[in-house]
């Protein structure tokens, strides 16, 4: 179903052409995601890139390396050497060896077998790939416990594979993935469902016509009306006489034994372009929809939930900068209102401070022993301007008396240590600490 979207900007479009039928050319993507701000979405359908745009290319169908193929031959040169100069001399010697060598052949065979793979018909093929080229994504996030959900507001589905020929002499083709594109608001909603939800899930659904497409990587080939495998009777023939690197050689150089590699590309937008891809296979164009309508659900009360957490969010971000700022206003008047009253030291060992804050006093006594730094703080009563500072020294005690508060503190020194009495409430004995 099309609308009237004059509304609707159009994206930049860079030139698409396709010249050559008779030949493969790696497609690329048709519009400039850079300059309208598009990004590949974190979870994809099938293995594609994380972030670069993924071209089809050609590849052998059985994707079997060249130095197996090196090894497999080596053994199989081998073996026939071997034969030939035991039918040649009838050698017990060379009779063992040649059995040793068809067994370790035999193994390396297996490297050089093509792995078992089902191919679908040209049939399925166009099926699909109809559905692959006019489906339409849906973006959906829920909880844990699937109670609360919120769905991806974009409301055009876009083909954006690009060009693609697959000329009449490739006959194989694989669907690797689709890649999948969007705007950075998809970003923000899925943190803005994880910032309500504390979980999410994401879940994204290929559609066609009403109805999910299960994908999976497939290998199609083309020119076939009927299924057929990977693995056929020629392969174990020549397994059995060590020439299956022969047939393993034949699918890597043989361009009807070649394979399109595809990634199907989709962007989901709010803004409109009509698809600029062409999808061309063996002569047959197929057709693709400009684009592709997305049902979407409503977010009302994802978006209820959201602005009611935002408010009580609102509300405690004010109550926490109301509070600090009674704090700091309640430290900016108490550190107005406090005065050093006397402070005593005896090197590194110990400090003693009293300070009048508004009309109480208190003290703070800190000792620094070798292995550990200690403190005691007390509020010793109300402020007495009559008490004075006074410190009487002896030859083994010395003792404070702070202004403002009438109290006794005692230091008794001793050999290695000294013991440090604070009126009737704290008594102490510590280390000396030397430099």
């Amino acid at each position: 179903m099309q609308e009237n979207l004059n509304e609707n900007q159009p994206l930049e479009k860079l030139d698409v052409n396709l010249e050559d039928f008779d030949k493969f050319k790696e497609n690329k993507c048709p519009i400039d995601l850079k300059t309208n701000e598009y990004f590949k979405s974190k979870f994809q359908f099938g293995k594609v890139s994380k972030k670069k745009f993924d071209p089809s290319i050609v590849e052998p169908v059985n994707n079997i390396s060249v130095l197996a193929i090196l090894l497999s031959f080596i053994y199989s040169f081998s073996f026939y050497i071997l034969l030939l100069t035991f039918l040649l001399t009838y050698n017990t010697k060379i009779l063992i060896f040649l059995i040793i060598v068809y067994i370790l052949g035999t193994l390396f065979q297996f490297i050089v077998i093509p792995n078992p793979n089902y191919f679908k018909t040209k049939s399925d093929f166009e099926t699909d790939i109809n559905k692959i080229l006019n489906s339409y994504v849906i973006i959906r996030l829920t909880n844990g416990k699937k109670t609360k959900k919120a769905t991806y507001q974009a409301k055009y589905t876009i083909d954006i594979t690009g060009s693609i020929n697959i000329p009449k002499d490739i006959n194989y083709v694989k669907i690797k993935g689709i890649q999948l594109y969007s705007k950075k608001d998809l970003n923000n909603l899925i943190k803005d469902f994880q910032m309500v939800n504390k979980s999410c899930k994401i879940d994204y659904k290929l559609m066609y016509n009403d109805e999910e497409i299960n994908l999976l990587e497939m290998t199609y080939a083309i020119n076939q009306k009927n299924c057929t495998y990977s693995i056929n009777c020629f392969h174990t023939l020549y397994s059995i006489l060590l020439i299956q690197w022969i047939y393993a050689l034949f699918d890597i150089l043989v361009k009807s034994k070649k394979c399109i590699r595809l990634f199907p590309a989709k962007l989901i937008t709010n803004n409109f372009i009509s698809s600029p891809s062409k999808f061309i296979v063996q002569g047959q164009k197929y057709e693709i929809n400009s684009y592709v309508m997305v049902p979407i659900e409503s977010n009302e009360e994802f978006d209820n939930d959201l602005a009611e957490f935002l408010r009580k969010k609102k509300e405690k971000e004010e109550r926490e900068k109301k509070r600090k700022e009674e704090k700091a206003e309640r430290e900016r008047k108490r550190k107005e209102n406090t005065k050093l009253l006397s402070k005593f030291k005896n090197g590194d060992n110990y400090v003693i401070k009293v300070k009048k804050i508004y009309d109480d006093v208190f003290l703070r006594f800190d000792a620094y022993t070798p292995k550990r730094h200690t403190w005691y703080e007390t509020e010793l009563g109300p402020y007495d301007k009559n008490a004075e500072e006074r410190i009487v020294r002896g030859e083994k005690v010395t003792t404070y008396y702070p202004e403002g508060y009438d109290i006794r503190i005692e230091v008794i020194r001793g050999l290695y240590s000294y013991t440090v009495s604070i009126g009737d409430e704290y008594t102490e004995n510590f280390e000396y600490r030397y430099n």
